[in-house]
């Protein structure tokens, strides 16, 4: 198992992302959240446990609503591609794919990332993330077309 000593400077950087078909083997430990920015793997920390809690309650709330009503799809910590000339992937704690997009019976594909814009991201923002931090991925969202975020 891979381990990164986290710093005071923000998420560990991991490398580069290879162009897409030019590896086989994943550049990212298994057990490893990250996303990847401008082509640059950035390793993810852990939620804690409140923020766990929060965004289950949320999912599962949220689920209810969606399944009840056929509107698509409830997902957490799932990599979103977001803009592929950017190399943009991010990973939502939690987010919703309306059924327009993507067929309610359909299972989410088998792909380290899923290749579509979902309709609804959130973010459980915690102590240690900072405000720039933060502002980054909305707009990262927005431009993308995350309608709401």
């Amino acid at each position: 198992m891979a381990t990164v000593t986290p710093s005071d400077s923000g998420p560990a950087h991991l490398g580069d992302f290879p162009e897409e078909g030019t590896v086989k083997a994943s550049p990212v430990p298994d057990d490893c959240f990250y996303e990847v920015v401008d082509g640059q793997i950035v390793e993810l920390p852990p939620m804690g446990a409140y923020e766990c809690d929060i965004a289950s309650f949320l999912a599962f709330m949220l689920g209810q609503v969606v399944h009840a009503q056929q509107l698509g799809k409830v997902v957490v910590e799932t990599l979103f591609w977001l803009d592929h000339a950017g190399k943009l992937k991010r990973r939502p704690d939690l987010a919703f794919v309306s059924a327009k997009k993507w067929p309610i019976r359909r299972r989410a594909p088998k792909t380290e990332a899923w290749d579509l814009i979902p309709d609804l991201v959130v973010e459980v923002v915690s102590e240690t993330n900072s405000a720039n931090e933060i502002n980054l991925k909305l707009v990262d969202y927005f431009r993308a077309g995350v309608k709401q975020v």
